[in-house]
């Protein structure tokens, strides 16, 4: 994500993250990604992904911790 874009469309998000569509949107339906819809269009908020990526990232820092244990 090099660019400075505020948001992104479902299917930049599912490009950028190699998640499947149906994927995604349970993701959002479970609320573990929150999107906005503008219209006819639902965009995914850069920060919002960004928030989702990381906090994905600890949870598999902390499993790795755990079985290093």
């Amino acid at each position: 994500m090099s660019d400075e874009r505020l948001s992104y469309r479902i299917p930049e998000v599912l490009a950028i993250t190699g998640l499947k569509r149906r994927t995604l949107y349970k993701l959002m339906a479970e609320g573990d990604i929150r999107a906005v819809k503008a219209g006819r269009v639902v965009v995914i908020p850069r920060a919002e992904l960004l928030r989702w990526l990381s906090e994905g990232i600890e949870v598999v820092v902390s499993a790795m911790g755990e079985k290093a244990s």
